[in-house]
């Protein structure tokens, strides 16, 4: 079959030099737009390649069709004439997104503009194709709505966690709390949000712990767990187990705080089980053997010395013996009070077990016969306030007890020497006749 021949141009020859009409068609049928001229009757006069390939069509295909071939939902051809005196009304230039129906059925997104040439009788349709960007849009749009949705699940999320919850912007100010965090310190949320989270830090140093986790975290860390302190409204101190994390995509910090009140407590009770002697509430041996490395070391650094004395109670077993143990509980613990009053506030008491007793001495002279004479001087106390009577219900114990004095300076000589000699001298208390002071070296 011969190819249908193509209709006269429609860039009208009458109105233009022969070369500007051609030329006029060269450029259109080059163009990457589609384009089309359609009469009033709705029929399509001019159609260039680009439209035909972008619907599918053959050139023959579409020439002298009604508009309407090209709409996405089937039309009348008079629905299609509403259109067009519609778009000559509103002034005769129009641009808008529309979907066309490509041959094979499916539907492609174009970006139309109209334009009336009202002295031809005809309207002139330039579009192009912008199936991606909608697409485009399409898919970000998507995404946005899964965002929202995942945000929405996560607030519910972090509404119900039993751990205060809240976000901050990269100067530690709070942007979003949770019931929980706000629960915690006694404020309401518009009281927190906007606020700097250090407002609600009990800091005790001249830096602020989370302020120095926030920079830290955001240059490079990404994220911190650490303990701290949070004050309540009330005042009093919430000990905080704080997760921080850095989201760079929101540059924001997460932030979640637990309470560790209980577990402070349980800490604490069990550093008392581990180093308080349960009967007298002093340290005990395990206390001392924390303790006595510090205080050695210090000695070094400072260059003065350290003495440990060491207690015996005298005529204890025989208060056992005759009146019970429940007599010689109440001793020791009325020993430990009068010890305890009797030293100075940086020195230690310590219970060994039984009726032994250590005082942890610190800061005496660099000079070893005066760091003993000091040290005499405090033992002849110490050994004063146990010699006055004990009243023990309605039992009057009189016992004292005997001292045994050990310098030390160092950390090379361990614990176990140091409280040896102390053991050795106060033996020699013992021999002595009791209640009295010995030192480690018999000629002093």
């Amino acid at each position: 079959m011969p190819p249908t021949p193509r209709p006269p141009s429609r860039l009208h020859a009458a109105d233009a030099q022969p070369a500007t009409v051609a030329l006029g068609e060269r450029v259109l049928e080059a163009a990457l737009d589609g384009v089309l001229i359609v009469g009033r009757d709705c029929l399509i006069r001019y159609i260039n390649p680009a439209y035909c390939a972008l619907l599918e069509y053959a050139h023959h295909e579409l020439l002298g069709q009604p508009l309407s071939v090209l709409w996405s939902e089937p039309a009348r051809l008079a629905d299609a004439q509403a259109a067009l005196d519609d778009i000559v009304a509103a002034g005769g230039r129009v641009r808008f997104e529309t979907l066309h129906r490509c041959k094979g059925g499916q539907r492609v997104w174009v970006e139309a503009s109209v334009a009336d040439l009202p002295e031809h009788g005809e309207l002139v349709v330039s579009v192009r194709d912008i199936s991606e960007r909608k697409h485009a849009e399409a898919s970000e749009r998507a995404r946005v709505e899964e965002v929202v949705a995942d945000a929405e699940k996560l607030r519910a999320m972090l509404e119900a966690t039993q751990d205060g919850c809240c976000t901050l912007d990269r100067h530690g100010v709070i942007q979003s709390a949770n019931d929980t965090y706000c629960a915690l310190l006694g404020y309401s949320h518009e009281e927190i949000v906007g606020s700097s989270i250090v407002r609600f830090e009990a800091s005790t140093g001249d830096s602020s712990l989370l302020e120095l986790q926030l920079c830290s975290v955001a240059e490079g860390a990404g994220r911190a767990r650490f303990e701290s302190e949070h004050r309540h409204r009330d005042g009093h101190r919430i000990p905080v187990e704080v997760a921080l994390s850095w989201v760079p995509a929101y540059g924001e910090f997460v932030s979640f705080f637990r309470d560790i009140t209980e577990r402070k407590s349980s800490d604490e009770a069990n550093r008392q089980a581990a180093f308080i002697d349960p009967l007298t509430q002093l340290p005990n041996r395990r206390m001392l053997m924390d303790r006595f490395p510090q205080a050695a070391s210090r000695t070094a650094r400072q260059g003065t010395h350290g003495a440990l004395l060491f207690l015996d109670l005298d005529r204890f077993k025989a208060l056992n013996d005759a009146v019970g143990h429940d007599a010689g509980d109440a001793l020791l613990c009325e020993v430990a009070r009068r010890l305890t009053n009797v030293v100075r506030v940086e020195d230690a008491v310590v219970r060994l077990g039984g009726d032994e007793f250590v005082v942890l001495v610190e800061d005496l002279p660099p000079v070893a016969p005066e760091a003993i004479s000091r040290a005499l001087v405090l033992a002849e106390r110490v050994r004063d306030s146990l010699a006055d009577a004990f009243r023990l219900g309605a039992h009057v114990h009189q016992g004292g007890c005997s001292v045994g004095l050990a310098l030390f300076q160092g950390a090379s000589e361990p614990l176990d020497e140091v409280l040896r000699r102390a053991d050795a001298a106060m033996y020699r208390a013992k021999q002595a006749g009791g209640r009295t002071v010995r030192t480690c070296d018999a000629g002093l």
